[in-house]
This record gives C-alpha cells, structure tokens and sequence, in this order.
C-alpha cells in the first residue's frame, strides 16, 4: 500500500506548487489592520481600484474553494483506499497471526515428538552400549578360558610327544636286542641241527612243556592287552597323532616279525627233521643212546659237565631281559628247567637247550607283538626232581612285561 501512496502526495504536491502566487496581479490588496509587512503601498500618483480587486478575490476564494473540494474528495477517496488497505491488512494479518498459530502448535508438537523420540533412541543407544560391553566382557572371558584350555593341552600334547619319543628308544633298543637274539638262536639251531643226537621222545616233551608255557604266556598277554585297548579306547580322542605314528612303527615290526618267521619255522622244522631222522638211524642200527645204560649216571654227570657252559651261554643270552617302561618293570622271562624221564638224574644238554631257545623264540614272535610287550627269555636251568613248578618258576607275572603305547588288541593277538 505504501508505494501505491507515494505518486498521489507527488500529485498533491505538484497541484498545489501549481497555484497563483500572491505576488502575481491578483495580490491581496492592503487591507485596513494588515501587516505593514505583507501590504504594497500603492503609488502616490496613482489611484486604486477597490472593486475588480474584490471581485477577482472572491472569484479566487471561489476556485481555491472548488479545488480545495476536489483535493478533499481525492484526499478522502485515498483515505478510504488507505483504510481499505489497512483493514485487509490487518485482515491478512490475522490469518497470518492465525496461521502462525497453527504452525507453532505444530512445530511444538513436532517438536516434542522429535524430543521423545530422541530421548528413545538415546535410551536405545544406551542400552546397545550396555549390551555390547557385557558381550564384549563375556567375549573376553570365554577368549581368556579357551587360551586356558589351549594352552593345558599344548602341554599335554607336549608331555604326550616327550613320552612317546622315550617308549620309542626303548621300543627301538628293544627291537634291536630281540634282533640280537634271533641272530643267536639262529646260531645255536645251526649248531644244533649238526651236532643234535639227543632223544626225539625227549626233544618232543620239552619242546610241548615249553610251548604250553609260552601259550599261558601269551594268555596272560592276551589279558593285559584287552585292559590296555579298553584304555587306549579311552583315550584315543588324545592320541590320534602318536596312534597313526606308532601304528606305522607297528607296521614296520610286523614286517619284520613276517620276515623272520619263515626263518624261524624253518630252523625248527629242519631241527626237528634232523633229530627224527637221527633217531631212527639209531634206531636202526640197535644203538643205545648216549647217556643211558650200565654207567649212564657216569655219562650222564661227564657229558653235563662237560656242556654245562652251552646251556647257560645259552640262556644268559636268550633268557633275563629286564625292561622298564613308564614305571612298570619288565622282569625276567621264565626259567625252563628240564629233566630226565628215564634215570631221574641226566641234565639238560646243550642241543636240546638250543632247540628250546629256537622254539620259544618263534612262538613268541608269533604270539607277542614285540613293538609293545617285553619280554625274557627262557633261561635253561635244572629242573627239580619232582617236576613242579616253584614260586619263582611261574609262566610269566603281570608285572613280568608290559604293553607300549602303540600296542592294541589285534597286534597283540597278532
């Protein structure tokens, strides 16, 4: 509204610069009481006309009367358009005032939902946060406990290699000693087999006594070997890696043990044959043998005499292997005495020493996985009279041998 006022005072002003001066030919003539200021003094020669003066003024009042009229009707006319203006703008002002109203009602209540909302997810965030310190505490804990139990069992892993490393030594030193006594059992059964002329009756009864024994043996192995599989079942979720290493070990042994008892049935057959064949050549020949007669107890003392150092070479060097393993002590083997059936007094020769050392020595490699068991050999010693088996004379003790920890069940029964 305000720029729309500005060009109609402009107007006003130029109509009213546009009036007649006073100075101009219609001036106010001196009125009596005017101010000697504003008043002309009139010529002395010259002589005032009173009446056109008083004309021309009232026709001036009368035109400044007419426009004083115009300019009061447009005066009034802009008055009124400026009164229409105000009361639409205060009319627009009030809706504006209304409608700024509405606005802050809702921007209030906009804010107040976004104040709730931000104090939600400000309890929310908090609440995340809790939770992920607890989770993270937990985390850390279960960490810290895992590490634990990792570190428990590198050392039980570590403990399980160190032990393994020994019972291998010994399995090794064992497996090398046994090596050592087949080289001299096959030495013995060569010397056997050329100078054998013993019994065959005899040479059977010892060799089935000595098989029983090693049979009760293996037994009693058989036994401790079922205990130690249940154990080594137990325990097999601990010692998947030393069972795999331990079973190639076994494979190696049992490719040995193959090997050599071809070698040992042959030894024994051959012996066997030899002595057969001995004693029927003696036989037919009607000879007597040696040991046996008239004099056989002087024979009999002078041929024990005289071999009395083969038998105990021989069993110093089969019998008496004492092992220790992991605590348990693996005595000496069982002492296989023999005697005479006929004088009640002959001792046990040299031959037949052998051949017993022969035989024990392929039942046990049949019957005993020697990467596991330990055992000694049969130390040949004089049998009593009475041909009973003493305290010390037992076939093997629990504590005489013990298994490896590569040994199982079906090594064992081989």
């Amino acid at each position: 509204m305000l720029p729309q006022q500005q060009p109609q005072a402009q107007q006003q002003h130029n109509a009213l610069s546009s009036r007649p001066s006073l100075n101009s030919r219609t001036a106010l003539p001196n009125l009596p009481g005017a101010s000697p200021e504003h008043s002309v003094p009139p010529p002395a020669a010259e002589k005032v006309d009173i009446e056109p003066a008083v004309h021309a003024f009232s026709e001036w009042l009368c035109s400044v009367k007419g426009r004083n009229g115009q300019l009061e009707g447009e005066v009034n006319v802009e008055v009124e358009k400026i009164r229409r203006g105000i009361l639409s703008g205060a009319t627009q002002l009030t809706d504006y005032k209304r409608q700024m109203g509405t606005v802050q009602h809702s921007q209030h209540s906009m804010i107040a939902d976004c104040k709730e909302k931000s104090a939600q997810a400000h309890k929310e965030t908090y609440d995340v946060l809790l939770g992920y310190a607890q989770l993270e505490t937990e985390t850390r804990e279960s960490y810290s406990a895992l590490m634990e139990k990792l570190n428990i069992q590198t050392l039980e892993m570590e403990t399980l290699k160190q032990v393994y490393s020994r019972s291998h030594g010994k399995a090794q030193a064992e497996v090398n000693g046994l090596r050592e006594e087949i080289r001299e059992v096959s030495f013995y059964a060569e010397e056997f087999r050329k100078t054998s002329l013993a019994s065959n009756a005899k040479m059977d009864a010892r060799v089935d006594a000595l098989q029983n024994r090693v049979t009760s043996v293996v037994d009693g192995a058989r036994r401790l070997a079922d205990a130690h599989a249940e154990a080594v079942i137990r325990s097999s979720s601990l010692h998947d890696q030393i069972r795999e290493q331990l079973g190639n070990f076994t494979a190696e042994l049992s490719k040995m043990k193959t090997a050599f008892a071809p070698v040992q049935a042959e030894v024994g057959d051959r012996a066997e044959a030899v002595a057969v064949e001995q004693m029927e050549r003696l036989r037919e020949m009607g000879l007597q043998l040696p040991g046996v007669g008239s004099d056989g107890d002087s024979h009999s003392h002078t041929d024990t005499a005289q071999q009395t150092g083969t038998g105990k070479e021989v069993g110093d060097g089969i019998g008496q292997k004492g092992t220790e393993r992991d605590g348990i002590t693996a005595g000496s083997g069982t002492d296989e005495r023999g005697r005479s059936a006929d004088s009640g007094q002959e001792k046990e020769t040299a031959p037949f020493a052998a051949v017993s050392a022969a035989a024990a020595a392929s039942s046990g490699m049949q019957g005993l996985n020697v990467s596991g068991i330990s055992h000694g050999g049969p130390g040949m010693v004089e049998r009593d009279r009475d041909n009973k088996e003493g305290p010390g004379n037992e076939p093997m003790a629990q504590s005489g041998f013990t298994l490896g920890r590569g040994a199982t069940q079906e090594d064992v029964r081989g």
